[in-house]
Protein backbone atom coordinates (compact mmCIF):
# COMPACT_ATOMS: atom_id res chain seq x y z
CA UNK A 1 0.00 0.00 0.00
CA UNK A 2 1.57 3.62 -1.07
CA UNK A 3 1.97 5.70 2.34
CA UNK A 4 -0.45 8.39 1.42
CA UNK A 5 -3.31 5.56 0.70
CA UNK A 6 -2.30 3.90 4.08
CA UNK A 7 -2.71 6.97 5.57
CA UNK A 8 -6.33 7.69 4.27
CA UNK A 9 -7.38 3.96 5.26
CA UNK A 10 -6.21 4.82 8.59
CA UNK A 11 -7.69 7.88 8.91
CA UNK A 12 -11.23 6.53 7.73
CA UNK A 13 -11.18 3.68 10.04
CA UNK A 14 -10.04 5.75 12.93
CA UNK A 15 -13.12 7.90 12.09
CA UNK A 16 -15.26 4.85 11.85
CA UNK A 17 -14.44 3.26 14.72
CA UNK A 18 -15.25 6.53 16.89
CA UNK A 19 -18.63 7.00 15.51
CA UNK A 20 -20.05 2.71 15.25
CA UNK A 21 -21.61 1.31 18.31
CA UNK A 22 -19.94 -1.56 20.04
CA UNK A 23 -20.71 -4.82 17.85
CA UNK A 24 -24.15 -6.71 18.83
CA UNK A 25 -23.71 -9.14 21.16
CA UNK A 26 -24.87 -12.67 19.39
CA UNK A 27 -25.03 -15.72 20.84
CA UNK A 28 -26.52 -18.93 18.73
CA UNK A 29 -27.25 -22.96 19.94
CA UNK A 30 -26.48 -25.37 16.83
CA UNK A 31 -27.69 -29.05 17.76
CA UNK A 32 -27.24 -31.91 14.92
CA UNK A 33 -28.84 -35.57 15.51
CA UNK A 34 -27.71 -38.12 13.35
CA UNK A 35 -26.77 -41.18 15.06
CA UNK A 36 -29.93 -42.44 15.81
CA UNK A 37 -29.59 -45.18 18.12
CA UNK A 38 -33.39 -47.09 17.68
CA UNK A 39 -34.16 -45.89 13.77
CA UNK A 40 -31.76 -45.58 11.03
CA UNK A 41 -28.70 -42.97 10.98
CA UNK A 42 -29.37 -39.30 9.53
CA UNK A 43 -26.01 -38.73 7.03
CA UNK A 44 -26.32 -34.98 7.28
CA UNK A 45 -27.87 -33.13 9.99
CA UNK A 46 -24.70 -33.43 11.85
CA UNK A 47 -22.87 -32.29 8.55
CA UNK A 48 -25.48 -29.70 8.10
CA UNK A 49 -25.24 -28.56 12.10
CA UNK A 50 -21.57 -28.04 11.86
CA UNK A 51 -21.15 -25.82 8.54
CA UNK A 52 -23.64 -23.66 10.02
CA UNK A 53 -22.29 -23.48 13.41
CA UNK A 54 -18.74 -22.21 11.55
CA UNK A 55 -21.04 -19.44 9.32
CA UNK A 56 -22.48 -18.07 12.65
CA UNK A 57 -19.18 -18.29 14.15
CA UNK A 58 -17.59 -16.17 10.85
CA UNK A 59 -20.37 -13.55 11.06
CA UNK A 60 -19.60 -12.76 15.10
CA UNK A 61 -21.97 -15.06 16.93
CA UNK A 62 -20.96 -17.07 20.42
CA UNK A 63 -21.62 -20.47 19.29
CA UNK A 64 -22.52 -23.37 21.15
CA UNK A 65 -22.38 -26.64 18.82
CA UNK A 66 -23.98 -29.85 20.33
CA UNK A 67 -24.15 -32.92 18.12
CA UNK A 68 -26.47 -36.21 18.74
CA UNK A 69 -27.68 -35.19 22.15
CA UNK A 70 -29.69 -37.66 24.15
CA UNK A 71 -33.38 -36.61 25.93
CA UNK A 72 -31.42 -35.48 29.24
CA UNK A 73 -28.55 -33.63 27.45
CA UNK A 74 -30.70 -31.87 24.99
CA UNK A 75 -32.93 -30.47 27.42
CA UNK A 76 -30.02 -28.99 30.02
CA UNK A 77 -28.39 -27.56 26.62
CA UNK A 78 -31.82 -25.47 26.15
CA UNK A 79 -31.71 -24.41 29.84
CA UNK A 80 -28.21 -23.35 29.36
CA UNK A 81 -28.87 -21.86 26.55
CA UNK A 82 -31.25 -20.22 27.39
CA UNK A 83 -29.48 -18.20 30.38
CA UNK A 84 -26.71 -17.15 27.90
CA UNK A 85 -29.94 -15.76 25.18
CA UNK A 86 -30.79 -13.18 28.14
CA UNK A 87 -30.04 -9.81 27.46
CA UNK A 88 -28.57 -10.57 24.66
CA UNK A 89 -29.06 -8.65 21.40
CA UNK A 90 -29.40 -11.24 18.64
CA UNK A 91 -29.65 -15.09 19.31
CA UNK A 92 -30.47 -17.69 16.88
CA UNK A 93 -31.13 -21.58 17.33
CA UNK A 94 -30.54 -24.22 14.61
CA UNK A 95 -31.99 -27.94 14.82
CA UNK A 96 -30.96 -30.49 12.40
CA UNK A 97 -32.36 -33.75 13.05
CA UNK A 98 -35.99 -35.51 13.92
CA UNK A 99 -39.03 -33.95 14.38
CA UNK A 100 -42.60 -35.00 14.60
CA UNK A 101 -45.95 -33.22 15.36
CA UNK A 102 -48.42 -34.75 17.86
CA UNK A 103 -52.10 -33.63 18.39
CA UNK A 104 -50.64 -30.31 16.86
CA UNK A 105 -48.02 -30.08 18.94
CA UNK A 106 -44.05 -29.85 17.66
CA UNK A 107 -41.46 -32.16 19.00
CA UNK A 108 -37.79 -32.41 18.39
CA UNK A 109 -36.78 -35.77 18.56
CA UNK A 110 -33.43 -37.02 20.45
CA UNK A 111 -30.96 -39.54 19.91
CA UNK A 112 -32.08 -41.95 22.37
CA UNK A 113 -35.91 -41.95 21.11
CA UNK A 114 -37.65 -44.87 21.48
CA UNK A 115 -40.95 -43.83 20.76
CA UNK A 116 -42.91 -47.05 21.18
CA UNK A 117 -45.96 -45.09 21.69
CA UNK A 118 -47.91 -42.39 20.36
CA UNK A 119 -48.00 -41.60 24.61
CA UNK A 120 -44.39 -41.91 25.20
CA UNK A 121 -43.32 -38.91 22.69
CA UNK A 122 -44.11 -36.03 25.75
CA UNK A 123 -41.89 -38.15 27.54
CA UNK A 124 -39.35 -39.06 25.88
CA UNK A 125 -38.95 -36.12 23.41
CA UNK A 126 -38.22 -32.28 23.31
CA UNK A 127 -41.26 -29.73 22.57
CA UNK A 128 -40.47 -26.94 20.56
CA UNK A 129 -41.70 -24.80 22.94
CA UNK A 130 -38.77 -25.14 25.01
CA UNK A 131 -36.49 -24.04 21.73
CA UNK A 132 -38.77 -20.98 21.80
CA UNK A 133 -38.79 -19.95 25.49
CA UNK A 134 -34.68 -20.74 25.72
CA UNK A 135 -34.75 -17.27 22.65
CA UNK A 136 -37.61 -15.63 24.97
CA UNK A 137 -34.91 -13.23 26.22
CA UNK A 138 -32.99 -11.66 23.55
CA UNK A 139 -33.40 -7.93 23.00
CA UNK A 140 -33.70 -7.78 19.37
CA UNK A 141 -33.18 -10.92 17.01
CA UNK A 142 -34.75 -14.07 17.86
CA UNK A 143 -34.20 -16.47 15.37
CA UNK A 144 -35.08 -20.64 15.11
CA UNK A 145 -34.09 -22.68 12.47
CA UNK A 146 -35.82 -25.73 12.22
CA UNK A 147 -34.23 -28.35 9.54
CA UNK A 148 -36.73 -31.60 11.20
CA UNK A 149 -39.23 -31.94 8.84
CA UNK A 150 -37.95 -34.92 7.77
CA UNK A 151 -40.14 -38.31 7.56
CA UNK A 152 -41.07 -39.92 10.73
CA UNK A 153 -39.39 -43.45 11.02
CA UNK A 154 -41.13 -43.92 14.26
CA UNK A 155 -44.65 -43.43 13.18
CA UNK A 156 -44.32 -46.60 11.13
CA UNK A 157 -43.72 -49.32 14.32
CA UNK A 158 -45.40 -46.45 17.06
CA UNK A 159 -47.85 -48.25 18.69
CA UNK A 160 -51.41 -46.31 19.00
CA UNK A 161 -52.89 -45.88 22.54
CA UNK A 162 -55.42 -42.84 21.17
CA UNK A 163 -57.57 -43.14 18.21
CA UNK A 164 -58.54 -39.39 18.35
CA UNK A 165 -55.05 -38.45 18.54
CA UNK A 166 -53.24 -37.21 15.67
CA UNK A 167 -49.53 -37.99 14.41
CA UNK A 168 -49.08 -35.56 11.42
CA UNK A 169 -46.64 -35.56 8.67
CA UNK A 170 -43.75 -33.06 9.24
CA UNK A 171 -44.46 -30.50 11.71
CA UNK A 172 -47.66 -28.08 12.40
CA UNK A 173 -47.39 -24.74 11.85
CA UNK A 174 -46.25 -22.24 15.09
CA UNK A 175 -47.50 -18.81 15.84
CA UNK A 176 -44.38 -17.53 18.02
CA UNK A 177 -44.22 -14.08 20.31
CA UNK A 178 -43.44 -10.82 18.50
CA UNK A 179 -40.14 -10.39 17.56
CA UNK A 180 -39.38 -14.20 16.89
CA UNK A 181 -39.03 -15.89 13.71
CA UNK A 182 -39.18 -19.25 13.34
CA UNK A 183 -37.72 -20.76 9.71
CA UNK A 184 -39.29 -24.50 8.62
CA UNK A 185 -36.75 -26.49 6.21
CA UNK A 186 -40.68 -27.63 4.64
CA UNK A 187 -43.89 -25.86 5.64
CA UNK A 188 -46.26 -27.67 7.98
CA UNK A 189 -47.17 -31.00 6.85
CA UNK A 190 -44.85 -31.71 4.84
CA UNK A 191 -41.31 -33.21 4.53
CA UNK A 192 -37.68 -32.09 3.39
CA UNK A 193 -35.14 -34.37 1.69
CA UNK A 194 -32.24 -35.18 3.39
CA UNK A 195 -30.31 -35.25 -0.04
CA UNK A 196 -27.50 -37.13 -1.53
CA UNK A 197 -24.83 -34.23 -1.32
CA UNK A 198 -22.65 -33.56 1.73
CA UNK A 199 -25.13 -30.82 2.68
CA UNK A 200 -29.27 -31.16 2.51
CA UNK A 201 -31.00 -28.35 -0.07
CA UNK A 202 -32.12 -26.81 2.34
CA UNK A 203 -28.89 -26.33 4.40
CA UNK A 204 -26.97 -25.70 1.28
CA UNK A 205 -28.96 -22.91 0.40
CA UNK A 206 -29.23 -20.95 3.66
CA UNK A 207 -25.37 -22.09 3.65
CA UNK A 208 -24.86 -20.20 0.65
CA UNK A 209 -27.17 -16.78 1.89
CA UNK A 210 -26.53 -16.64 5.47
CA UNK A 211 -22.91 -14.47 4.59
CA UNK A 212 -24.24 -12.58 2.03
CA UNK A 213 -23.34 -8.44 2.59
CA UNK A 214 -26.62 -6.53 2.63
CA UNK A 215 -28.96 -9.59 2.37
CA UNK A 216 -31.99 -8.43 4.54
CA UNK A 217 -32.55 -11.19 6.85
CA UNK A 218 -36.45 -12.17 5.80
CA UNK A 219 -35.50 -11.71 1.88
CA UNK A 220 -32.62 -13.93 2.81
CA UNK A 221 -35.05 -16.70 3.91
CA UNK A 222 -37.03 -16.22 0.42
CA UNK A 223 -34.34 -16.42 -1.53
CA UNK A 224 -33.58 -19.93 0.85
CA UNK A 225 -37.49 -20.77 -0.32
CA UNK A 226 -36.55 -20.24 -4.61
CA UNK A 227 -33.56 -22.13 -4.05
CA UNK A 228 -35.01 -25.34 -2.72
CA UNK A 229 -37.73 -25.21 -4.55
CA UNK A 230 -35.91 -25.14 -7.51
CA UNK A 231 -33.30 -28.04 -6.38
CA UNK A 232 -36.05 -30.09 -5.50
CA UNK A 233 -38.64 -29.59 -8.17
CA UNK A 234 -41.34 -27.71 -6.40
CA UNK A 235 -41.60 -31.16 -3.99
CA UNK A 236 -39.99 -28.78 -0.72
CA UNK A 237 -40.89 -25.27 -0.18
CA UNK A 238 -39.74 -23.85 3.19
CA UNK A 239 -41.62 -21.84 5.12
CA UNK A 240 -41.06 -19.09 7.87
CA UNK A 241 -43.69 -18.27 10.69
CA UNK A 242 -43.84 -15.24 12.89
CA UNK A 243 -42.74 -11.63 13.03
CA UNK A 244 -39.49 -9.36 13.16
CA UNK A 245 -39.78 -5.72 13.49
CA UNK A 246 -40.08 -2.99 11.05
CA UNK A 247 -36.87 -2.11 11.24
CA UNK A 248 -34.26 -3.92 8.57
CA UNK A 249 -32.08 -6.53 9.73
CA UNK A 250 -29.09 -7.65 8.26
CA UNK A 251 -26.89 -10.50 9.54
CA UNK A 252 -23.78 -8.99 7.05
CA UNK A 253 -24.54 -5.32 7.08
CA UNK A 254 -24.17 -4.27 3.21
CA UNK A 255 -20.89 -3.41 1.95
CA UNK A 256 -20.27 0.87 2.25
CA UNK A 257 -20.41 3.07 -0.46
CA UNK A 258 -16.85 5.31 -1.40
CA UNK A 259 -15.22 6.73 -3.81
CA UNK A 260 -12.77 3.99 -5.53
CA UNK A 261 -13.07 1.42 -2.65
CA UNK A 262 -10.77 3.42 -0.27
CA UNK A 263 -13.70 3.44 2.68
CA UNK A 264 -14.44 -0.36 2.25
CA UNK A 265 -10.63 -0.88 1.90
CA UNK A 266 -10.03 0.82 5.36
CA UNK A 267 -13.05 -1.09 7.03
CA UNK A 268 -11.28 -4.72 6.02
CA UNK A 269 -10.99 -6.68 8.74
CA UNK A 270 -7.23 -8.38 9.39
CA UNK A 271 -7.55 -11.95 9.19
CA UNK A 272 -7.46 -13.77 12.64
CA UNK A 273 -5.12 -16.44 11.05
CA UNK A 274 -3.67 -16.82 7.66
CA UNK A 275 -5.55 -19.36 5.88
CA UNK A 276 -3.98 -22.37 3.60
CA UNK A 277 -2.70 -21.73 -0.03
CA UNK A 278 -6.05 -20.22 -1.91
CA UNK A 279 -8.60 -20.41 0.93
CA UNK A 280 -11.49 -17.82 0.26
CA UNK A 281 -12.52 -16.71 3.88
CA UNK A 282 -15.56 -14.91 4.92
CA UNK A 283 -13.50 -12.05 5.67
CA UNK A 284 -11.66 -11.60 2.89
CA UNK A 285 -14.73 -12.71 0.75
CA UNK A 286 -16.20 -9.55 2.19
CA UNK A 287 -13.95 -7.66 1.72
CA UNK A 288 -13.44 -8.31 -2.06
CA UNK A 289 -16.94 -7.09 -2.28
CA UNK A 290 -16.00 -4.21 -1.49
CA UNK A 291 -12.89 -3.46 -3.60
CA UNK A 292 -13.05 -5.94 -6.74
CA UNK A 293 -14.38 -3.18 -9.03
CA UNK A 294 -12.12 -0.23 -8.57
CA UNK A 295 -9.57 0.84 -10.96
CA UNK A 296 -6.81 1.57 -8.15
CA UNK A 297 -3.84 -0.46 -8.31
CA UNK A 298 -2.36 0.48 -5.16
CA UNK A 299 -6.14 -0.69 -3.33
CA UNK A 300 -5.89 -4.05 -4.80
CA UNK A 301 -2.26 -4.26 -4.14
CA UNK A 302 -3.57 -3.49 -0.67
CA UNK A 303 -6.02 -6.23 -0.75
CA UNK A 304 -3.13 -8.86 -1.95
CA UNK A 305 -0.79 -7.84 0.44
CA UNK A 306 -3.59 -7.97 3.51
CA UNK A 307 -4.61 -11.16 2.81
CA UNK A 308 -1.76 -12.75 1.02
CA UNK A 309 -2.94 -16.33 1.12
CA UNK A 310 -6.55 -15.69 -0.40
CA UNK A 311 -8.09 -17.17 -3.63
CA UNK A 312 -9.32 -13.00 -3.90
CA UNK A 313 -5.85 -12.01 -3.18
CA UNK A 314 -4.95 -13.64 -6.68
CA UNK A 315 -7.43 -12.22 -8.36
CA UNK A 316 -6.86 -8.93 -7.48
CA UNK A 317 -3.12 -9.91 -8.49
CA UNK A 318 -5.03 -10.78 -11.62
CA UNK A 319 -7.15 -7.70 -11.88
CA UNK A 320 -3.91 -5.78 -11.34
CA UNK A 321 -2.06 -7.21 -14.73
CA UNK A 322 -5.13 -6.40 -16.19
CA UNK A 323 -4.76 -2.41 -15.29
CA UNK A 324 -1.10 -2.14 -15.72
CA UNK A 325 -1.65 -3.81 -19.50
CA UNK A 326 -4.39 -1.40 -19.93
CA UNK A 327 -2.04 1.35 -18.98
CA UNK A 328 0.19 0.19 -21.21
CA UNK A 329 -1.55 -0.08 -24.03
CA UNK A 330 -2.67 3.64 -23.50
CA UNK A 331 0.69 5.11 -23.33
CA UNK A 332 1.81 3.16 -26.51
CA UNK A 333 2.21 6.02 -28.86
CA UNK A 334 5.01 7.45 -26.40
CA UNK A 335 6.91 3.74 -26.14
CA UNK A 336 6.69 3.91 -29.71
CA UNK A 337 8.46 7.16 -29.79
CA UNK A 338 11.45 5.96 -27.63
CA UNK A 339 14.44 4.54 -29.47
CA UNK A 340 14.20 0.75 -30.66
CA UNK A 341 16.19 -1.45 -27.64
CA UNK A 342 18.64 -3.39 -28.43
CA UNK A 343 17.71 -7.01 -28.87
CA UNK A 344 16.91 -9.28 -26.55
CA UNK A 345 19.72 -11.81 -25.91
CA UNK A 346 19.51 -15.41 -28.18
CA UNK A 347 19.34 -17.53 -24.93
CA UNK A 348 16.09 -15.17 -23.60
CA UNK A 349 12.99 -16.84 -24.97
CA UNK A 350 9.26 -15.13 -24.92
CA UNK A 351 7.34 -17.24 -22.59
CA UNK A 352 4.87 -19.37 -24.57
CA UNK A 353 1.22 -18.55 -25.41
CA UNK A 354 -1.05 -20.87 -23.36
CA UNK A 355 -4.11 -19.35 -24.59
CA UNK A 356 -4.75 -21.93 -26.67
CA UNK A 357 -4.33 -24.61 -24.35
CA UNK A 358 -6.60 -23.11 -22.11
CA UNK A 359 -9.21 -22.55 -24.20
CA UNK A 360 -9.39 -26.01 -25.08
CA UNK A 361 -9.45 -27.32 -21.73
CA UNK A 362 -12.70 -24.90 -20.66
CA UNK A 363 -14.48 -25.60 -24.06
CA UNK A 364 -13.58 -29.01 -24.77
CA UNK A 365 -12.76 -31.22 -21.49
CA UNK A 366 -15.13 -28.67 -18.58
CA UNK A 367 -17.79 -27.74 -20.53
CA UNK A 368 -18.32 -30.85 -23.03
CA UNK A 369 -16.52 -33.27 -20.92
CA UNK A 370 -18.50 -35.74 -19.51
CA UNK A 371 -19.10 -35.18 -15.57
CA UNK A 372 -20.77 -38.69 -14.76
CA UNK A 373 -16.93 -40.19 -16.04
CA UNK A 374 -14.09 -40.67 -13.48
CA UNK A 375 -11.52 -40.60 -15.89
CA UNK A 376 -12.10 -36.83 -17.17
CA UNK A 377 -12.67 -35.96 -13.64
CA UNK A 378 -9.94 -36.68 -12.51
CA UNK A 379 -7.67 -35.16 -15.67
CA UNK A 380 -9.93 -31.83 -15.34
CA UNK A 381 -9.27 -31.49 -11.14
CA UNK A 382 -6.00 -31.39 -9.28
CA UNK A 383 -5.28 -32.87 -5.79
CA UNK A 384 -6.73 -30.25 -4.25
CA UNK A 385 -9.42 -27.72 -5.27
CA UNK A 386 -10.70 -24.52 -3.63
CA UNK A 387 -14.57 -25.36 -3.92
CA UNK A 388 -17.37 -22.79 -4.37
CA UNK A 389 -16.52 -21.33 -0.93
CA UNK A 390 -16.21 -24.54 0.59
CA UNK A 391 -12.01 -24.00 1.34
CA UNK A 392 -9.79 -26.37 0.39
CA UNK A 393 -11.53 -29.88 -0.14
CA UNK A 394 -9.74 -33.45 -2.02
CA UNK A 395 -10.58 -34.17 -5.35
CA UNK A 396 -12.01 -37.33 -4.07
CA UNK A 397 -14.62 -35.03 -2.79
CA UNK A 398 -15.10 -33.22 -5.91
CA UNK A 399 -15.61 -36.35 -7.78
CA UNK A 400 -17.89 -37.16 -5.54
CA UNK A 401 -20.24 -33.88 -5.94
CA UNK A 402 -19.83 -34.02 -9.67
CA UNK A 403 -20.79 -37.48 -10.10
CA UNK A 404 -24.09 -36.87 -7.32
CA UNK A 405 -24.87 -34.05 -9.99
CA UNK A 406 -24.53 -36.21 -13.28
CA UNK A 407 -26.96 -39.24 -11.09
CA UNK A 408 -29.40 -35.95 -10.44
CA UNK A 409 -29.22 -34.79 -14.20
CA UNK A 410 -28.75 -37.50 -16.16
CA UNK A 411 -28.79 -34.88 -19.40
CA UNK A 412 -26.18 -31.90 -19.02
CA UNK A 413 -25.68 -29.50 -22.08
CA UNK A 414 -23.37 -26.51 -21.13
CA UNK A 415 -22.06 -24.11 -23.99
CA UNK A 416 -19.49 -21.44 -23.85
CA UNK A 417 -21.41 -17.90 -24.56
CA UNK A 418 -19.40 -16.10 -27.60
CA UNK A 419 -17.12 -13.41 -26.24
CA UNK A 420 -17.12 -14.30 -23.00
CA UNK A 421 -14.01 -16.72 -22.15
CA UNK A 422 -10.89 -14.53 -20.58
CA UNK A 423 -7.60 -15.59 -19.25
CA UNK A 424 -5.52 -13.72 -16.70
CA UNK A 425 -2.28 -14.79 -15.35
CA UNK A 426 -1.92 -15.30 -11.76
CA UNK A 427 1.60 -15.57 -11.66
CA UNK A 428 3.98 -18.65 -11.53
CA UNK A 429 1.82 -21.22 -13.66
CA UNK A 430 -1.17 -20.12 -12.67
CA UNK A 431 -3.63 -18.53 -14.89
CA UNK A 432 -7.52 -17.25 -13.77
CA UNK A 433 -10.14 -18.20 -16.54
CA UNK A 434 -14.27 -16.28 -16.32
CA UNK A 435 -16.82 -16.97 -18.90
CA UNK A 436 -20.65 -17.26 -18.89
CA UNK A 437 -22.17 -20.44 -20.44
CA UNK A 438 -25.20 -21.39 -20.94
CA UNK A 439 -26.77 -24.68 -19.62
CA UNK A 440 -29.65 -27.02 -19.75
CA UNK A 441 -29.67 -30.11 -17.41
CA UNK A 442 -32.65 -32.69 -17.53
CA UNK A 443 -33.90 -35.67 -15.25
CA UNK A 444 -36.93 -38.03 -16.03
CA UNK A 445 -39.18 -35.67 -14.71
CA UNK A 446 -37.88 -32.28 -14.89
CA UNK A 447 -36.03 -29.83 -16.83
CA UNK A 448 -33.79 -26.71 -16.45
CA UNK A 449 -32.43 -23.95 -18.30
CA UNK A 450 -30.14 -20.82 -17.77
CA UNK A 451 -26.64 -19.41 -17.71
CA UNK A 452 -24.38 -19.31 -15.34
CA UNK A 453 -21.36 -18.15 -14.59
CA UNK A 454 -18.01 -20.06 -13.74
CA UNK A 455 -14.45 -18.77 -12.32
CA UNK A 456 -12.09 -21.15 -12.61
CA UNK A 457 -7.87 -21.30 -11.22
CA UNK A 458 -6.11 -23.35 -13.48
CA UNK A 459 -2.38 -24.79 -12.92
CA UNK A 460 -0.51 -25.67 -16.04
CA UNK A 461 2.56 -26.55 -13.99
CA UNK A 462 2.62 -30.12 -15.02
CA UNK A 463 2.03 -28.93 -19.06
CA UNK A 464 -1.66 -29.96 -18.87
CA UNK A 465 -3.96 -27.49 -17.29
CA UNK A 466 -5.77 -28.70 -13.40
CA UNK A 467 -8.61 -27.12 -12.11
CA UNK A 468 -7.55 -26.03 -8.52
CA UNK A 469 -10.17 -23.15 -7.38
CA UNK A 470 -13.79 -23.36 -9.17
CA UNK A 471 -16.60 -21.13 -8.07
CA UNK A 472 -19.69 -19.52 -9.96
CA UNK A 473 -23.12 -18.93 -9.45
CA UNK A 474 -26.67 -19.08 -11.99
CA UNK A 475 -27.13 -15.62 -13.48
CA UNK A 476 -30.53 -17.20 -14.76
CA UNK A 477 -33.41 -19.49 -14.67
CA UNK A 478 -35.36 -20.21 -17.48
Amino acid sequence: MSRSLAVVAALLFAALSCTTAPAAERVALVIGNSAYQNVSPLPNPARDARAIADALQRLGFEVSYRQDLGFDEMRRVLLDFGDKAAGADEVAVYYAGHGMEIDKQNFLVPVDARLATDRSVAFEAVPLDLVLSAVEGARHLKMVVIDACRNNPFAAGMKRTNATRSIGRGLSRVEPSTGTLVAYSAKEGTVADDGERENSPYAAALLRYLEEPGLEINLMFRKVRDEVLAETGNRQEPFTYGSLPGESIFLVPPVPAAADGVQALAQMPAPATSPPAAVAAPEDREAWNGVKDTESIAILKSFADRYPQSLYADFARARIAELEAEAAARSGAEVAALPAPEPAPAAAEAAPDLTPILTDFVERRYLRGDIGDVGTLLSNYAAEVDYYGKGVISQSDVIADKLAYARKWPVIDYRLVPGTLRFEPMGGTRYFASFTYAFKVASAKRQVSGTAVSRLVLDVAAGDPRIVGESGEVLARE
